[in-house]
């Protein structure tokens, strides 16, 4: 079993989208860490590192983990999450649900004012 350290782990929506994306590619035995911020996985490390990176957990010290669209990436990724995660209390998976779409939606704005100011 091989580990990785990512960025942007933040919460279980995240962990579940993170499994679903490596189980869909083949991967086995995939456990999240959300605490450790940290994939413990069987199979191939470069694809694991792609496939984590393009859904917005890029590997810590990496390039893709400096980007400020890979963060903007994973909350749209963990609000998906969530959702798959089936939260017991559907009051608590509304609230959570919208606060992650607001503060995503947010963060895209930002990062389209960013660039339009840079470019």
């Amino acid at each position: 079993m091989e580990c990785i350290k990512v960025v942007n782990l933040k919460c279980g929506g995240c962990e579940e989208a993170i499994k679903k994306a490596l189980s869909e590619a083949g991967v086995t035995n995939v456990n999240v860490s959300v605490e450790k911020s940290e994939v413990c996985f069987v199979g191939d490390r470069k694809k694991v590192t792609k496939i984590l990176a393009k859904i917005g957990y890029p590997e810590e010290g990496s390039k893709e983990a400096q980007s400020i669209l890979k963060k903007t990436q994973s909350y749209a990724t963990c609000a998906e999450g969530a959702v798959l995660a089936g939260l017991k209390d559907k009051r608590k998976r509304g609230k959570k649900f919208w606060g992650i779409i607001v503060a995503g939606a947010s963060i895209v704005l930002l990062v389209v004012w960013l660039l339009n100011r840079l470019l």
